[in-house]
């Protein structure tokens, strides 16, 4: 039975008591509207400066919303009559091209790729297909790029790579401060303690605590193409050591290719891997990638849409309750894996803003994912891998694995102060969940993760799920992980000495005191 054929039969034979409709059934309609009345719609630095002087003047919060990848918590105000919302979906243009340093600048509001949540959002209207066009790009890139240029920087996000870090091409920083004033920050290679006492390190990633980014200016690097395969075998045959060090294991793996990634589905009676790997072309490639003179693409393909749907039924169907599962619940979950996820060797290649997201072809509505991020030193990864086999061992009921993959990847080091990978090389590990508001993976999942990589010294990334602040990971744990933190919070107060942008969230996850 091939994997179509074997997804229909768990769709229709195992869900068939299923409230959710019919196979092919559509999710939710996308999540934003242009134009919509709940927040304001600035189209303008002056705007921008107008709003955050009405918040100063009234005593309200001021928040920024992006493409809302983030826990919603972490992006909105409190919700408090009065408070004010900003969607920057009037103010996404490029304002200048410096042809001669390469450089662009670009209105935060930006999307980066195309965000199929937002209909007016297009290919066409992306930062990134602008930069293509111009015969430019940027570094690295994100798994996905639905996200807006304010918002994946404002977390600290970054694609898996310890070569190339999108946060090194960033050269100038303007932001709407919440004192009312603009600033234009940069970073300043003269001084010798510049990323001690320059806020311009604090800024780049500030979570939209230091005010808002109203351009970003980028040094680009003339466009490039990428190939690469990814490799789908068992944990038994992969050729990698991936749960200890023989050669090198995963660790040296990934530092040797240029971009990587790998996923990971620990569930018992499936223990499969995805290696995907990509580094950029050069001549020898042009006898694979080229034809009649031109660059002909082969597309890194992911599941088919189709399939995601039917995907979507099963995992609406289980997460009714959280794990542990019963045990035919548990079956229908490793066969519906297994379905998916077949081995084998895919090539591909392709212009580098199609290829490095990798993931832009994962449906927000069919497999609708919230995760939790954790950043471990890269000189861990050995032995954090080898603490994730032991919890997952003789996990019949998906308690310690949870029903989705978990991923693992590098991040270069990073100069901005709040970055989980600030001043150090990292390996992640991301703990996926089926995300249908159901059941809450703070409760009954990540807690297991967030106390295995305590020993580990992990630092969170700021836009995904955080332990609570009381916790053993929390507040203090987290000060603890960072040298930068003190320093960031003064000069957070600097720039919002109102603290327009703080809402109870940021207060309690930073330890934040209220205003004198």
């Amino acid at each position: 039975m091939d994997r179509r054929s074997a997804l229909k039969t768990l769709a229709l034979g195992g869900l068939s008591a299923s409230p959710f409709g019919a196979v092919g059934c559509r999710p939710p309609p996308p999540i934003t509207t242009p134009g919509d009345r709940t927040f304001e719609h600035p189209e303008s630095e002056d705007d921008l400066v107008r709003l955050v002087n009405k918040a100063r003047r009234l005593g309200l919060q001021l928040r920024v919303r992006g493409s809302l990848h983030s826990v919603s918590s972490a992006i909105f105000t409190d919700d408090r009559p009065g408070n004010i919302n900003v969607q920057l979906d009037r103010y996404q243009k490029i304002i200048g091209w410096d042809e001669a340093k390469k450089q662009v600048t670009v209105q935060a509001g930006a999307h980066l790729g195309v965000d199929p949540q937002d209909p007016a959002s297009s290919r066409e209207n992306s930062f990134l297909w602008a930069l293509h066009r111009h015969g430019w790009a940027l570094p690295d890139l994100g798994g996905i790029t639905h996200q807006t240029v304010g918002g994946f920087l404002s977390t600290g996000s970054m694609g898996g790579t310890i070569a190339y870090d999108v946060g090194e091409a960033i050269v100038c920083l303007r932001i709407v401060a919440g004192d009312g004033n603009v600033y234009e920050l940069h970073a300043d290679p003269g001084n010798p303690r510049d990323e001690e006492e320059n806020p311009f390190y604090g800024a780049g990633v500030a979570m939209g605590l230091y005010g808002i980014i109203s351009t970003v200016t980028f040094q680009c690097v003339d466009r490039y193409d990428v190939i690469g395969k990814q490799v789908t075998t068992s944990f038994s045959r992969c050729a990698v050591d991936l749960f200890g060090d023989k050669d090198g294991g995963l660790r040296k793996w990934s530092e040797e290719q240029t971009y990587n990634r790998v996923l990971l589905w620990p569930q018992q009676g499936v223990e499969k891997v995805q290696l995907w790997s990509a580094r950029r072309t050069t001549a020898e490639d042009a006898p694979r990638t080229r034809a009649r003179g031109g660059f002909v693409a082969k597309p890194f393909s992911q599941v088919p849409e189709a399939l995601q749907s039917l995907a979507y039924l099963v995992y609406k169907h289980v997460d009714r309750t959280p794990p542990p599962y019963a045990p035919d619940t548990a079956a229908l979950l490793r066969e519906t894996i297994n379905a998916f996820i077949t081995d084998g060797t895919e090539e591909f290649w392709d212009h580098w803003l199609e290829t490095l997201p990798m993931d832009n072809q994962v449906s927000d509505n069919y497999l609708p994912t919230e995760f939790t991020e954790l950043f471990v030193d890269i000189s861990e990864t050995a032995p954090v891998m080898k603490a994730l086999s032991e919890l997952w061992a003789g996990d019949a009921r998906m308690e310690r694995t949870g029903p989705f993959a978990t991923e693992v990847y590098p991040a270069k080091k990073s100069r901005f102060w709040m970055s989980p990978s600030s001043g150090r090389n990292s390996f992640r590990v991301d703990v996926f969940w089926f995300k249908s508001g159901k059941t809450d993976p703070d409760v009954a999942l990540y807690p297991k993760y967030w106390e295995l990589l305590r020993s580990f010294g992990f630092r969170f990334h700021w836009g995904k799920h955080l332990s609570s602040p009381d916790s053993s990971t929390g507040v203090s744990y987290r000060r603890a992980q960072n040298p930068n933190w003190d320093r960031f919070l003064a000069f957070r107060r600097t720039f919002d000495p109102d603290q327009i942008f703080v809402t109870d969230y940021w207060r309690a996850a930073l330890g934040i005191p209220k205003k004198a």
